[in-house]
């Protein structure tokens, strides 16, 4: 399991996990808050990974599967194989968000 820190300044499309060839992203868990109200998303290069989420200042959002099993982790989502794990921001564009999550590589 791979911890990552989020501090994300501004809308648009920004880049937590990196892609890796031949590999997918799992994420196991995430925090994520905001100094202002703002709308994001997770996304992999080619597709959505959750719908939106609407951050309130002060008041974290967090999910967590939480289990382990030997066929790997229980997942709150993936990318496709090969693709980066991404932080859409909406609104607005003074909008911070900080964090972390907990991702996995998977064949």
């Amino acid at each position: 399991m791979i911890p990552v820190l989020i501090d994300i300044h501004g809308p648009g499309i920004h880049t937590i996990v990196p892609a890796i060839p031949g590999r997918k992203i799992r994420v196991l868990n995430y925090l994520i808050t905001s100094q202002q109200d703002c709308v994001v998303m997770f996304t992999g290069d080619s597709m959505g990974l959750t719908g939106q989420l609407a951050l309130v200042k002060g008041h974290p959002v967090s999910a967590m599967a939480g289990q382990l099993y030997p066929s790997g982790a229980l997942m709150l989502f993936q990318t496709n194989t090969s693709e980066s794990l991404n932080m859409v921001i909406a609104s607005p564009d003074q909008c911070i968000v900080g964090g972390h999550l907990v991702y996995m590589l998977m064949d």
